[in-house]
């Protein structure tokens, strides 16, 4: 990858893991689809949960409840969001004395 000032949007296929590693991942937001969610937990990254379709809603639930590593923002793909909760996710989790702290911690199993 290239080294720049902004953010970078991918619409196709990513490098995941190597984006999740990169030190200036803050937090990913996922679907919570097991392999993202494994990528995520091995570089310990808090999840940003959205969970879209069929078990997906359950491993979000066990991220946030049982494991404490995620947040969950809203479920199923035609939820209407507020912007006002979306800042609010945010900045739960990029608080790196706080909940993202917290959630950081127990991705990497400290």
């Amino acid at each position: 990858m290239e080294k720049r000032k902004q953010g970078l949007l991918v619409r196709n296929w990513a490098p995941q893991l190597e984006i999740l590693s990169h030190q200036s991942t803050g937090a990913f937001l996922s679907h919570c689809g097991w392999n993202s969610v494994l990528e995520s937990l091995s570089q310990g990254v808090p999840i940003i949960a959205w969970p879209l379709a069929g078990e997906q809603a359950y491993n979000s639930k066990m991220l946030v409840e049982e494991m404490g590593v995620s947040v969950e923002l809203t479920r199923w793909l035609h939820s209407c969001l507020d912007w006002k909760e979306v800042k609010k996710v945010i900045e739960l989790v990029m608080d790196k004395n706080g909940k993202g702290g917290d959630m950081r911690s127990k991705g990497n199993g400290d």
